[in-house]
């Protein structure tokens, strides 16, 4: 006689979204990879001066593979060149942070904006012109500011993630 599974039972009870989400995000996760948000946290290290004009987007492997990925960066207008001549030193940092040849080459592509996020993203608010000041544009991802936009957020290691990133993405 063959067991039947019964289906687990359904609660009428309010469960916390984050218990939901790990199974509607694992598999394009495990799809994907953390390689990429592992760089773009740590691109400041990993890029030293570059990052102030170039930031990570997308990591490319070839099918089957997790060795000899495309990265590509996306740049400030007019630092293709540069980023041409300092694609090799920066496929040996990836590539040291990782410990194996994770990244082969990288792509280019000039489309960073000078400002990477709006204050009216952040705040709700109106977004920054382009003609905004440096200390306006820094004043959205100031450690202050970071710590009252993720009070709410009961996870700590989640808040201090997003803090990290915010840090991350102030240089």
């Amino acid at each position: 006689m063959t067991r039947v599974k019964t289906p687990a039972k359904r609660s009428r009870s309010l469960r916390k979204l984050s218990s939901l989400s790990d199974k509607l995000i694992s598999p394009t996760l495990r799809k994907r990879g953390f390689s990429l948000s592992k760089i773009i946290l740590h691109w400041p290290q990993i890029a030293g001066p570059a990052a102030d004009w170039s930031l990570p987007v997308d990591l490319t492997f070839p099918r089957g593979t997790t060795a000899k990925a495309t990265l590509t960066l996306s740049i400030r207008s007019g630092r293709g060149p540069e980023a041409i001549s300092q694609s090799a030193q920066l496929c040996e940092a990836v590539n040291a942070r990782y410990g194996y040849q994770a990244v082969a080459r990288i792509k280019v592509r000039q489309d960073l904006a000078k400002t990477r996020l709006t204050r009216g993203q952040a705040t709700g608010g109106t977004a920054l012109s382009e003609g905004s000041s440096y200390q306006e544009q820094e004043a959205v991802f100031a450690p202050d500011r970071l710590d009252y936009m993720t009070t709410k957020i009961q996870s700590p290691t989640v808040r201090a993630s997003l803090i990290k990133l915010g840090k991350a993405l102030r240089k």
